[in-house]
């Protein structure tokens, strides 16, 4: 009695754990060659299916095909039928063929001989845990591909940053999208592109500031050789100048002295025919000696023609004011010869004088002669008084012309002066220019650029108004062209 109450007890209690087991997991029965025996609700509505669209159906009917055909399914089935429990999570395919993950375990069940004569799984169904964690799983994924995405975009720009840092705005931007870092990108991409362009416009301006400097430069170089060159021939030409003013004062000088001559021999004549005037009436007396009187009046008058002629060549002379000294000395000259002659003449006719006194009767006409010629030597002197007083007046006009052109010269020597110093100021500040332009080149040329930002930059020819015209002369036929221009004035 005792025995038969505790074997009820037991198999009280094991039918009350099934009934626990069936109420909360999932059950079904396979035999051992996988057909399916029975199933509980909880299993069926895991499934989808009902009793009788499962039972005696094969229990590949919850997997695919793929795994039914696998080897690993076939070494399933024989662990099973060797006795061999199983237990983990498994993927099965329910009605419709929806996914659905069941945490599980096959356990065969022995018969009293100690052989599994079935299988009876029990399973809970976890298909929303696992599609939880496939979701967390697939958001971790999706973070870790983002973060390495982020990283590779970081990356990349690191190296964009690197290589501009070291000079090498060419590297190639790739990040591209909406969120900060493609705007971060967008910003780099525009900062570099503007940067490669002012660096492209620099590089150039820089280029053509270097070739403009050079030409300032030589041209500024060729302008203060020019000018100093100038600027000599200028100081030769006014050493010249003020050489020709003293000639030309000492030929004003000289005119002034022969118009004094002049005027002074002018009254001699008008004397000397006021005296003939007398002597005419004195020759009514030595009308005896008028035959030796009229050879030495001959002489006379040949002294007289003379006279004129040299007064004559004396007014061209001076007229042509060469070395105008030396014209009047060789009139002088033979003024005296003249004198001399006239002397000689003079002492005959005093000695003869005596003689001639009783051979006056041709006296009178040669004292009229004698009268006429002292008139028309007047006359001349006159007209040489007259154009020594034009050549004075030339000359000192021309000696006036000279200083002021001289003073011009000396003004423009000055400027010539003052312009090679600011041609020489001019080139220096050229070649400094041109050096700090070179160093800004060198500085810029340690950034790659894309070529596409260089300005096209051909090398331009020498500036035409750079090139400065410097007409000089040199050596002695520029000072001798220069005194041939002044005499000409």
């Amino acid at each position: 009695m005792g025995e038969h109450e505790s074997s009820d007890s037991t198999f009280a209690e094991m039918k009350a754990t099934i009934e626990a087991i069936n109420r909360s997991q999932a059950v079904i029965e396979f035999n051992m060659d996988g057909t399916i025996i029975t199933a509980n609700d909880n299993f069926l509505e895991t499934v989808g299916y009902t009793l009788d669209e499962i039972k005696g159906q094969h229990h590949r009917m919850f997997v695919d095909e793929e795994t039914a055909a696998s080897p690993e399914y076939a070494e399933f089935w024989r662990k099973l039928n060797d006795g061999q429990y199983e237990s983990k999570e498994y993927e099965e395919r329910g009605k419709g063929g929806i996914t659905i993950w069941l945490r599980a375990s096959y356990n065969p069940i022995f018969n009293e001989e100690g052989k599994p004569f079935k299988v009876v799984k029990f399973a809970l169904d976890i298909t929303d845990q696992k599609l939880y964690e496939q979701e967390a799983a697939a958001a971790q994924e999706r973070e870790i591909q983002q973060a390495r995405e982020l990283e590779q975009k970081i990356e990349d720009l690191l190296v964009v940053t690197m290589s501009a840092g070291n000079g090498d705005l060419t590297a190639e931007i790739t990040v591209e999208g909406d969120d900060s870092l493609g705007r971060l990108a967008d910003g780099f991409r525009d900062m570099i592109a503007n940067i490669s362009q002012v660096l492209g416009q620099v590089g150039s301006g820089a280029t053509q500031i270097d070739a403009g400097s050079s030409q300032i430069a030589s041209a500024s170089q060729s302008l203060a050789a020019g000018a100093s060159e100038q600027a000599a021939n200028l100081q030769q030409i006014s050493a010249s100048l003020e050489e020709l003013s003293a000639m030309t004062g000492q030929s004003a000088d000289n005119a002034v002295q022969a118009k004094t001559l002049s005027e002074e021999a002018q009254q001699a004549a008008k004397k000397g025919q006021d005296e003939m005037q007398a002597m005419s009436a004195a020759m009514d007396e030595i009308k005896k000696s008028s035959s030796q009187i009229s050879k030495i009046i001959k002489v006379i008058d040949e002294i007289a023609f003379q006279t004129n002629l040299l007064a004559l060549n004396a007014a061209v002379e001076a007229a042509r004011a060469g070395e105008a000294g030396k014209g009047f000395a060789v009139v002088a000259d033979e003024v005296r010869n003249l004198a001399q002659r006239s002397a000689e003449a003079a002492k005959n006719t005093s000695s003869m004088i005596e003689e001639s006194t009783r051979r006056a009767d041709n006296g009178v006409a040669i004292a009229e002669r004698v009268g006429h010629a002292l008139e028309e030597i007047a006359t001349g002197t006159l007209k040489v008084n007259t154009l020594l007083a034009e050549i004075s007046s030339a000359a000192l006009e021309q000696a006036t012309g000279i200083q002021e052109i001289n003073t011009g010269v000396a003004e423009l020597d000055k400027v010539t002066q003052q312009n090679a110093g600011n041609a020489e100021e001019l080139a220096s500040a050229s070649e400094e220019t041109a050096a700090e332009v070179s160093q800004l080149r060198s500085q810029v040329g340690q950034f790659k650029i894309d070529p596409k930002y260089v300005p096209d930059s051909s090398p331009t020819s020498p500036r035409e108004d750079l090139k400065t015209p410097v007409l000089v002369a040199t050596g002695d036929d520029a000072g001798m062209a220069d005194e041939e221009d002044f005499m000409d004035f």
